[in-house]
């Protein structure tokens, strides 16, 4: 049997196999016993895209990818609650008069009638489709937008809708407000009205339909504002729109709290209009893309941002209060044999100690950190779509190599011999003979540049790219298989290759790379066989990451789904400790752990 040790992803070969020597047995599954439990550790923050208060003062919150959240401590700490939630990408919550909860998903709209403890779709009139907002007016009736064909009323609660179609040209709907007659509808092209009853039609108004609307509110007065994206927010006076000045057009979301106050949130923070002037000023959060902002009963602000997550306005000062909230995007995983977590995301780098605890490299920050490895005298190397970073071991600080700005790094390896070498988005391959300080092209016979991962099988190097994969003899590369393909990751198993492909599944190489046949079954759905990551556990069986959850094989019979309930399925990275526990990135969750049975 060949030797294909490998040095990839931040676990080394000498780590891995004493790994995979701790345990006995191999384990085998059947379908009873399919379903891991999973453990969210993080880290904290994201993407938080709304937030809304019930009547007893429990907070909730949506983000995209990582589902909903609750707080009953006034936030400083949440905790998920998206059980039979079938999207994690929330972009509106709204409470309705009944104390039911909607959530507008990029597929369809959910409601929970127990405090979001558990919820359920409605099926109509949105299965599937993206609801951008959900309005409840002052008489209890509840407003839909769904995208691509406008707005649903309810007039019971939500058990039954209407179409709101005529005259609306414009289906796009980003946001719905109301006054006590009238309806108005948000649109990429341009701001609509109808009577609020069964009879009219949408008309077009104030702005041509070339306009893209974000925003519209009416205040306890029954002014009405809206926020044209990229040029003012404006109010409707005397007939016409009058704009603001002193607020960035790129503002995102308009609110109002219980006195009539108007804030404004957008990609410089946020701002407060004044109601005497049209002027508006910034209240804080200048360096932040705003997503929401929500002014609670108390008078307390709460402030939805693009990857920091969630802060609340104390004071004079604003504070994260992101503590149980986990939607980072993540892409690569690696762990230490001491139990640190390095995780890489496209919000910077992050560690996670033996105690739980988190914190953020600056350095690497709202970088997408795309392959973390740990090289064998002490450095840690984390790839991005610019360069890479080195830092030693215990430190705290990141360097980064000098002459390889602008390579987007997907993979990195380490020979025997401490050569470095690089896999690019593009540029195909460099090596570096001198740890790091020179690199020089690798890439006569590489007839395509994307390369996706690196893996030496056999003492070979592999590079899989989006044209299949490339092996390299004699200081060329040569085609090895897979034409045609994309082809995500690679993985040594039980002295054997095995290449996940962004299509067409999984397959299998018994000679180093030169052959391959179909290693699929089992796959069954089109998003299974969307394979995003491939590794060899430690207890003998192989784990792939997909578009719709992970999967598990011992090498000799079919795949089996062992997801259980996971609020994001696409998973982009998987790991092991040395305690048998298996970690999953997902691509807007974070983090999740679960002991493998």
């Amino acid at each position: 049997m060949m030797d294909m040790k490998m040095e990839r992803k931040g676990i080394t070969g000498v780590w891995l196999s004493r790994l995979m020597a701790a345990f006995v047995a191999v384990a085998v599954f059947s379908g009873a016993a399919l379903g891991l439990e999973w453990e969210p550790l993080g880290p904290y923050g994201g993407i938080v895209t709304t937030v809304v208060e019930d009547r007893d003062g429990t907070l909730y919150l949506g983000t995209d990818g990582g589902g909903v959240f609750k707080s009953t401590d006034g936030g400083e700490s949440w905790r998920l609650s998206s059980k039979g939630l079938g999207n994690p990408s929330v972009f509106r919550l709204t409470i309705s008069e009944k104390g039911y909860i909607f959530a507008g998903t990029k597929g369809g709209l959910y409601w929970s009638r127990d405090g979001a403890a558990t919820w359920s779709p409605v099926a109509e009139p949105s299965r599937n489709a993206l609801v951008p907002d959900i309005f409840v007016d002052k008489d209890g009736r509840v407003y839909i937008s769904v995208w691509g064909s406008g707005v649903f009323r309810s007039d019971d609660g939500g058990e039954s809708w209407t179409w709101l179609k005529e005259g609306l040209s414009a289906p796009q709907v980003n946001q719905i407000a109301a006054d006590e007659d009238t309806l108005y509808a948000a649109t990429d092209y341009g701001i609509y009205r109808r009577p609020k009853g069964d009879d009219g039609k949408w008309e077009s108004f104030g702005y041509s339909e070339e306009n893209v609307v974000s925003s519209v509110i009416v205040d306890p007065k029954g002014d009405l504002y809206c926020s044209y994206w990229a040029a003012s927010i404006n109010k409707w006076i005397d007939g016409e729109f009058m704009p603001y000045i002193g607020v960035d057009p790129y503002t995102r979301v308009l609110t109002t709290d219980g006195e009539g106050n108007i804030y404004a949130g957008a990609e410089t923070g946020v701002y407060r209009l004044q109601s005497t002037a049209r002027v508006g000023e910034r209240i804080g959060l200048e360096k932040t893309d705003v997503q929401s902002v929500m002014v609670s009963r108390g008078g307390r602000f709460f402030v939805g941002s693009y990857r920091s997550g969630l802060y609340v306005k104390e004071g004079s000062r604003w504070v994260e209060r992101n503590k149980g909230i986990v939607n980072f995007e993540v892409l690569a995983l690696a762990l230490t044999p001491e139990g640190d977590i390095y995780v890489g995301t496209m919000g910077g780098l992050f560690r996670r100690d033996p105690g739980g605890r988190w914190e953020s490299y600056l350095d690497l920050n709202n970088e997408d950190v795309n392959t973390i490895v740990f090289t064998e005298n002490g450095y840690i190397l984390a790839g991005t779509d610019h360069a890479i970073f080195r830092k030693v071991v215990g430190s705290s600080q990141w360097k980064k190599f000098r002459g390889l700005w602008g390579f987007r790094v997907k993979a990195i390896v380490e020979d025997r011999d401490g050569s470095l070498y690089m896999g690019t988005d593009g540029d195909g391959v460099l090596v570096s003979r001198d740890g790091g300080n020179r690199w020089d092209e690798l890439n006569e016979g590489l007839e395509n540049r994307r390369v996706t991962t690196l893996i030496f099988a056999g003492g070979v190097l592999l590079a899989a790219t989006h044209d299949g994969v490339f092996r390299l003899e004699g200081g060329k590369w040569v085609r090895s298989g897979l034409d045609w393909k994309t082809v995500n990751d690679m993985a040594a198993h039980r002295g054997r290759l095995y290449a996940a492909t962004a299509w067409a599944g999984v397959f299998v190489s018994a000679d180093g790379g030169r052959t391959w046949s179909a290693a699929s079954e089992g796959l069954e759905t089109k998003e299974h066989k969307r394979v995003n990551t491939i590794e060899s556990g430690p207890d003998g069986n192989l784990y792939i990451g997909t578009f719709d959850g992970l999967l598990r094989s011992d090498g000799k019979g079919p795949w089996r789904d062992i997801t259980g309930e996971l609020v994001n399925r696409r998973i982009r990275a998987v790991s092991f400790d040395k305690e048998g526990r298996i970690y999953i990135g997902t691509f807007g969750a974070g983090v999740s752990s679960a002991v493998l049975e």
